[in-house]
């Protein structure tokens, strides 16, 4: 049985097939979990499905997602609370601290030139001040 656009919302012969329950035209409230509403294409990505996505962080505003989302990647984040393998943990648009020893932000390509190793290049005076530094620490590293 067709149903029209114009009273949609209000069919006694709701299937889960029609267009209205798909969240086609409706609001995206008490749809189906394979609805377009329900994945977060149009909604505002709260109670989302796990693969949904608005959970998945495309549009939304990264707080409360999975560890695999984008947003917790910090593609589009401020850098906060995320993995040891993003972004923002790895220095490249971050501020720097609390960085592995293998980043770039440790590693000072971009940091102050503090607390770096001893292979680093703040370390070795390409772009640090210079004190502190070992006079044998070139020829022990060329080894």
């Amino acid at each position: 049985m067709s149903c029209s656009v114009v009273n949609g919302l209000f069919q006694d012969n709701k299937s889960r097939n029609s267009r209205a329950w798909n969240g086609y035209f409706g609001r995206g409230r008490f749809f189906t979990r394979n609805s377009r509403e329900w994945n977060g294409y149009f909604g505002r990505g709260r109670f989302f499905t796990r693969n949904s996505r608005a959970w998945n962080g495309y549009f939304d505003r990264g707080r409360f997602f999975t560890q695999n989302s984008r947003v917790w990647n910090d593609y589009f984040g401020r850098g906060r609370f995320f993995m040891r393998n993003s972004r923002a943990w790895n220095g490249y648009f971050g501020r720097g601290r609390f960085f592995p020893r293998n980043s770039r932000a440790w590693n000072g390509y971009f940091g102050r030139g503090r607390f770096f190793t001893r292979n680093s290049r703040a370390w070795n005076g390409y772009f640090g001040r210079g004190l502190f530094c070992q006079p044998l620490l070139e020829k022990k590293a060329v080894r």
